[in-house]
């Protein structure tokens, strides 16, 4: 089953809408940094197959890191510092990787069912 990229949608959609419709305390903040935290990474960390559960959400963690200060950073430099729209940024970025998932494992199905 493929949750990963489920999950990874439905934290997207649902940051964007609590931020939009400006949820507040405690809620928002809260989806936010899951969102953040995890999602950015685990998007790109699942296409590498790794198997160990630890070590992946381990990589995701650290990938999202990265991935948030590299908007973050490109977003300071270019003079268009927007915190909505560097988690619209994130938030797309995580929805194409975890499409990218689906993509993959319907692919890799297909193989199986071709041999």
């Amino acid at each position: 089953m493929m949750w990963w990229p489920r999950i990874i949608i439905l934290s997207a959609i649902g940051t964007m809408l609590a931020v939009v419709s400006n949820v507040g305390s405690p809620l928002q903040p809260a989806l936010v940094f899951w969102f953040v935290l995890v999602c950015p990474g685990m998007a790109v960390t699942r296409l590498l197959r790794i198997k160990d559960g630890v070590v992946e959400m381990t990589v995701a963690i650290a990938l999202s890191i990265a991935l948030d200060t590299i908007v973050a950073e490109a977003m300071v430099l270019t003079a268009k510092w927007s915190p909505d729209w560097g988690l619209l940024v994130l938030a797309g970025f995580s929805v194409a990787g975890a499409v990218l998932q689906i993509i993959a494992v319907r692919g890799a199905a297909a193989s199986r069912g071709a041999r």
